[in-house]
């Protein structure tokens, strides 16, 4: 029984631990783009990072500050469908900081919030199989 209890407790601490470093995340990227500058870039290349289950794929955009420079900001989400080249997309930036400029934040954000869904059902998952499995042992 004891090994039921303290099962359940890590899984809930990880679940926890989780939650609280991803909401941390998912404020500032809120706030970043509350606070933040919208433009519209362009999607002109990207990076692509082989594995050997396929490629991973993440954007080069492109974009100009009204009354600035053109900047070029290399998107670190890598996913697995290829970006259409010449597609728009979203950036935010600070003020004065365009090479600050986060690519499609709002995806990231609804990501961040997927990833803590799914991680979560899966440690919780597994918690009851080893729960299950204590309870049965005994």
């Amino acid at each position: 029984m004891l090994y039921v209890i303290i099962m359940n407790l890590i899984a809930f601490s990880l679940i926890l631990w989780m939650w609280i470093s991803n909401r941390n995340k998912i404020q500032r990227l809120e706030e970043f783009m509350e606070t933040g500058i919208q433009a519209s870039g362009t999607i002109i290349d990207y990076h692509v990072k082989p594995d050997s289950d396929g490629d991973w794929y993440a954007p080069i955009v492109e974009f100009t500050p009204s009354g600035g420079d053109r900047v070029l900001l290399f998107d670190t989400s890598f996913k697995r469908e290829m970006p259409d080249l010449n597609s728009p997309i979203l950036v935010h930036f600070q003020f004065g900081e365009p090479k600050s400029g986060v690519v499609n934040i709002a995806q990231k954000i609804k990501d961040t919030k997927g990833d803590i869904v799914s991680t979560g059902l899966i440690i919780m998952l597994f918690d009851a199989y080893l729960t299950y499995q204590g309870i049965t042992e005994l």
